[in-house]
C-alpha cells in the first residue's frame, strides 16, 4: 500500500527568498523547523535526505517549513550508518544532488558509507545561504 499526506503550498525556499525576503523571525522560526525534520528524518524514519537545498524546502500557507524532494535520500543500513553514493563530474548536474550544499564526503571516490553528519553538513550551508543575504545563483 502507498500513502502520503499533502498539504497546499505555497512556494519554495528559494523562490521565497528571492522573490520576497524573509524576516528574522520567520528565518529561526524556519530554521527551527528545519533541524526538528531533519531529526526525525535521522532520529525515526532512519533516512538520510541527500539534498538538503532551498529547492527541496517547500513554505505552507501558515508559513511552515517542510523537507521535501527525497531523490537522493537513502535508508539507514545500520544506526547512523547510509550507502553513499559518490558525486561523479562525467554524470549531467541534474542527476545528481546540488554541489553547492552536498557535503565533501560525497566528493571521495572510495566513500561507500556516510553518517547524518552529511545532512547536517548541508544543513549548515543553507542556514548560511538563508542568514547572508547574499544568494548566489542555484
Amino acid at each position: 500500500m502507498i500513502s502520503f499526506a499533502s498539504e497546499h503550498i505555497q512556494a519554495s525556499l528559494e523562490v521565497t527568498v528571492l522573490e520576497n525576503g524573509l524576516g528574522k523571525l520567520e528565518m529561526k522560526l524556519g530554521i527551527l523547523q528545519l533541524i526538528d525534520g531533519l531529526s526525525y528524518l535521522h532520529n525515526s524514519a532512519k533516512i538520510l535526505h541527500g539534498n538538503l537545498t532551498p529547492s527541496v524546502i517547500y513554505i505552507t500557507l501558515s508559513r511552515h517549513w517542510k523537507i521535501a524532494g527525497f531523490t537522493f535520500s537513502v535508508a539507514a543500513r545500520e544506526p547512523n550508518v547510509f550507502p553513499c553514493f559518490p558525486w561523479i563530474k562525467k554524470l549531467p548536474v541534474h542527476l545528481q544532488p546540488d554541489l553547492d550544499f552536498l557535503a565533501p564526503e560525497y566528493l571521495l571516490s572510495n566513500k561507500n558509507l556516510i553518517t547524518s553528519a552529511a545532512d547536517v553538513f548541508s544543513l549548515g550551508v543553507l542556514i548560511c545561504w538563508i542568514c547572508s543575504g547574499i544568494f548566489f545563483e542555484i
